[in-house]
């Protein structure tokens, strides 16, 4: 069952002594950094080994960069991306990026933000592997809007 889809999130926190939707999400947090190695074995197989760790970038820059017009990629869910995301941010989740290379622009440096930087650093790994220009966005999105920057929903 996954629970990040919207319809089960429903039913899943209307039965009695369900956990709270941020609850929730923090076990969901927990367990997804527990299999970091696991999904990095199975994207390698996949698709190949990332030469080089992505590098990282600070909000400061990604701010900086936003307002220059930098494409930005969010690679949370769907659900987390509809609550609030960077301003013109295009939503990749990081399950897809692999299949949505050709979406991903390769002639210009891209900033890769999630929720805290733990799967945006995978997946900038993926994107620059696979010949692309990507930042990690330290902080992610929780940086971004504890910074005070717009976010849109």
């Amino acid at each position: 069952m996954n629970l990040r889809r919207d319809r089960e999130r429903e039913s899943v926190f209307s039965q009695p002594g369900a956990l709270s939707a941020v609850d929730l999400e923090r076990v969901i947090m927990a367990v997804s950094d527990l299999d970091r190695d696991g999904t990095r074995a199975r994207a390698t197989a996949r698709h190949g080994e990332a030469s080089t760790t992505a590098r990282t970038t600070d909000i400061a820059a990604l701010h900086a960069a936003w307002e220059q017009g930098a494409t930005v990629i969010d690679v949370r869910e769907k659900y987390e991306y509809d609550e609030g995301h960077v301003p013109g941010a295009r939503l990749i989740p990081m399950g897809q990026v692999a299949d949505r290379l050709d979406e991903v622009p390769r002639s210009e440096l891209v900033y890769v933000i999630c929720r805290s930087g733990h799967r945006s650093q995978e997946s900038a790994d993926l994107l620059n592997a696979r010949g692309h220009q990507a930042l990690s966005v330290d902080g992610g999105t929780m940086a971004w809007r504890e910074a005070g920057h717009p976010v849109e929903t």
